[in-house]
């Protein structure tokens, strides 16, 4: 096997994770294309009940579950066991932890106001596809929130998704590619393919680079785990406000998201302010490389 320079002696994840193995890509297409086919034939018919919610939950979560299981396997099959995958979290990285997703956030507001902003005056139907489109995950019914399903699609976004993504974009796929390919190569095609499969690609893209290098340096899963679960459990908050407090009918959806300039011009201030910041003292690269 080829040496590569993401890998070292104390990552057993990258050293075996990338060891080919016809046999088991064999297994891998066979156990995913039964997961897929299962859920359509024998559980989707089942609806659990007349809101359409419960279906959506369940169809979540049983994916969740199905990937977990197939990673799981490949550990399994390396010789792997989770907790050395995935690595120690250490209470001293939290802070940094909860300053990636503070500056994610900043990112994301300011990459959406920057692209999407301008594009709401020239082309305001592709905005409104935009806006209207997202997948609901908080969900609401006769004026009111049901609790269960809320709460189960709150660990679902919360915990779950960012453990399985961890797992498959950064402990996976960043492994995998820099067998073929340089590790800045990797790094820029799993967060790609990481940003295309969210809603706001770019933002989401421009995470799954931070993500990489911080993966790159610390080789600890945990921390790239910590920060997504923090980013998701923002992000859900956020919608949960919005949703029990904003009023807006869709079709005024266009002129609501012009008439909040203010939080664009706001967060792309900060955008750069931080980005000096971290550009003449070198915090974000020491903090990821020293």
């Amino acid at each position: 096997m080829r040496r590569y320079s993401i890998s070292t002696k104390n990552n057993k994840l990258m050293v075996t994770i990338c060891i080919n193995d016809q046999k088991l890509k064999l297994h891998i297409v066979i156990f995913l294309l039964l997961a897929s086919i299962s859920f359509d034939v024998f559980i989707n018919p089942l609806s659990l009940s007349k809101y359409n919610f419960w279906n959506e939950v369940l169809r979540g979560y049983y994916y969740c579950v199905i990937l977990l299981v197939f990673l799981l396997f490949i550990f399994w099959k390396k010789g792997l066991r989770f907790c050395e995958v995935v690595g120690t979290f250490n209470r001293k990285n939290l802070p940094f932890a909860l300053e990636v997703v503070f500056f994610n956030i900043i990112v994301s507001y300011s990459t959406i106001y920057i692209i999407f902003y301008p594009l709401s005056f020239a082309y305001p139907n592709y905005i409104y596809e935009w806006l209207s489109s997202g997948p609901i995950i908080f969900y609401t019914y006769e004026g009111g929130y049901p609790l269960l399903p809320n709460f189960l699609m709150a660990i679902l976004m919360v915990i779950f998704v960012p453990i399985i993504e961890e797992l498959v974009f950064r402990g996976i796929l960043i492994n995998r590619l820099s067998v073929t390919f340089k590790t800045k190569t990797a790094v820029i095609i799993s967060s790609i393919l990481f940003g295309v499969l969210h809603t706001d690609p770019l933002s989401a893209t421009l995470f799954g680079v931070v993500m990489a290098m911080i993966y790159i340096q610390t080789q600890k899963l945990i921390i790239l785990i910590i920060c997504h679960c923090l980013n998701n459990l923002t992000a859900y908050v956020f919608i949960i406000v919005e949703s029990m407090t904003d009023d807006t009918p869709t079709s005024d959806a266009i002129v609501a998201f012009q008439a909040s300039w203010r939080i664009g011009l706001f967060s792309i201030i900060t955008l750069m302010i931080l980005s000096l910041i971290y550009l003449k003292r070198g915090r974000l690269y020491n903090k990821l490389y020293a």
